[in-house]
């Protein structure tokens, strides 16, 4: 798992580009573990601000343990990731809502499969199993 994870944040590095974004939207998804879900939602996150970085962190430090998209972050732990990137609290609500753009859904409730802005030219992820 670690190694997916580590090819995830890889990617997003080095392609950060409509099309790796697509990807990473499928992998928080349709992945099988919260690892990996967890690792790209924070890589995709990256490409917005390092709020979004570090909210689906657990430590809020941009690495894992990941918090899983598919739920909820709650508003506690959203405040201290605003805290430590600096955001004022005034100001968490209008980011909350620039990266649940990025991200294509709301972070505060979670990756559902039917609240992700589909992209047509998006294919399923399929993950291998050693």
């Amino acid at each position: 798992m670690r190694t997916r994870s580590a090819a995830v944040r890889v990617l997003a590095a080095k392609w950060p580009d409509q099309t790796t974004r697509e990807l990473l939207v499928q992998c928080i998804v349709q992945g099988s573990n919260a690892e990996t879900r967890g690792a790209a939602c924070s890589a995709l996150g990256k490409m917005h601000s390092e709020f979004g970085h570090i909210l689906p962190t657990r430590d809020l430090d941009g690495i894992g343990p990941y918090l899983d998209p598919l739920k909820p972050i709650s508003r506690k732990h959203i405040e201290k990731a605003a805290a430590q990137v600096g955001i004022r609290p005034d100001d968490i609500d209008a980011q909350v809502a620039t990266l649940s753009a990025h991200m294509g859904w709301d972070v505060r409730v979670g990756a559902k499969k039917k609240a992700v802005k589909k992209s047509s030219s998006a294919k399923p992820v399929r993950e291998r199993h050693n």
